[in-house]
C-alpha cells in the first residue's frame, strides 16, 4: 500500500480526479471479466477431468474399421434425447473401447453433466439400488426422474453377461 488517495494520484498522473476513478472503474470492470472467464474454463476443465476419471481407461485407443459404428452412433446423438444405444457382441470384440471412443468424443462435445460406469454388475437389482442410493433419500422414481430432467446424465451397464443368458430378474 503506497497510501495514495486519489487526488495524490491523480495529480502525479496529471489527470483529472473523475478521469482516474472512471479508469479504476474500467480496469476492475476487465479484471472481474477476466477472473469469470478464467473461473469458467476452471469449472470446464474440471467437469471434463471428472467425467473421463468415470471411464475404465482415460487413454483413447485407435479403433481400426469402426468408423461406421461411430457416426451410426453420433446420429443417435444428434436426435431428440433420452438417447439409448445398445452395443452386443462376442466378448472381445472391442465394444468397451467402441463405447468409450463413442464417450470421449461426448464428453468434448460437452454432452453430459455426470456419467456412470457400471462395470459386470451382478444384478439388475443391483443396478436399481446403485442408482437409488446415488439419487439420495426419497422416492427412487421421483428422484431419479427430477435428476435426469435437470442434469444430462450418461449410464454404462458394462459387461452385462447375466442378461445376455436371459437371467435378468
Amino acid at each position: 500500500d503506497l497510501n495514495l488517495d486519489s487526488q495524490v494520484l491523480s495529480a502525479e498522473m496529471s489527470l483529472d480526479d473523475r478521469t482516474l476513478r472512471r479508469y479504476q472503474r474500467h480496469a476492475v470492470r476487465r479484471l472481474t471479466d477476466k477472473l469469470i472467464l478464467a473461473e469458467w474454463e476452471t469449472r470446464r476443465t474440471q467437469k471434463l477431468t471428472r467425467l473421463l476419471s468415470v471411464l475404465p481407461s482415460i487413454a483413447r485407443v485407435t479403433l481400426i474399421g469402426r468408423e461406421n459404428q461411430l457416426q451410426q452412433a453420433q446420429h443417435i446423438f444428434e436426435g431428440a434425447p433420452p438417447y439409448h444405444l445398445q452395443i452386443t457382441g462376442a466378448a472381445g470384440s472391442g465394444k468397451s473401447a467402441l463405447v468409450q471412443e463413442i464417450l470421449h468424443r461426448q464428453i468434448e462435445e460437452d454432452a453430459y453433466d455426470q456419467l456412470i460406469w457400471l462395470d459386470n454388475p451382478p444384478t439388475l437389482d443391483y443396478v436399481r439400488r446403485y442408482l437409488y442410493e446415488m439419487f439420495g433419500p426419497g422416492d427412487p422414481h421421483t428422484q431419479m426422474k427430477g435428476y435426469t430432467l435437470q442434469y444430462r446424465l450418461g449410464l454404462v451397464l458394462d459387461n452385462l453377461e447375466w442378461a445376455e443368458n436371459g437371467e435378468v430378474e
